[in-house]
């Protein structure tokens, strides 16, 4: 079996009770074939595109299979959240595991609090700064933080 688990600590588990695992369930049997990858980690597979496919397992993780990465646990809260907000565009279930909007959260100056960059008349993306969420809460501007601080490059004054 595939050990995906590096960088799990930092990540909690998506919680997949009942009403959203048979949704998962009934979603996967579905699809005309299951990639090898969807039966060895029991996961459907929620979004596939040119970068790969993006999956979730039943036990919560969210595991990204990259042609030129590997398969990879999905820890950037940002990408996490496109990838739930695509999902639940097919199995609106996942909605309900999506955060909701917090007291103290900005609309996100990206997408101008809609959630979505159009980027021709008629195909549109989820915003990659709030993650298709349209505003930026503690949890975002935490993680904007510390990828600045984890930029590589020359360090100041050197």
């Amino acid at each position: 079996m595939l050990d995906v688990s590096a960088g799990r600590g930092a990540m909690s588990a998506i919680e997949i009770d009942a009403e959203l695992r048979n949704a998962l369930t009934r979603f996967r049997a579905a699809r005309p074939q299951q990639s090898g990858l969807e039966r060895e980690l029991d996961a459907v597979v929620l979004v596939s595109d040119v970068g790969g496919d993006a999956l979730l397992t039943m036990d919560g993780r969210l595991i990204q299979d990259s042609p030129l990465d590997g398969v990879t646990e999905i820890t950037s809260l940002s990408s996490r959240r496109v990838v739930l907000v695509l999902g639940a565009q097919r199995i609106p279930e996942l909605a309900r595991v999506l955060p909701t909007r917090a007291s103290g959260a900005e609309d996100c100056d990206s997408c101008g609090g809609g959630g979505w960059l159009r980027l021709k008349p008629d195909f549109r993306i989820p915003c990659p700064r709030c993650g298709g969420m349209g505003w930026l809460d503690d949890e975002m501007r935490q993680e904007f933080a510390n990828r600045a601080l984890n930029r590589p490059g020359p360090r100041p004054g050197r």
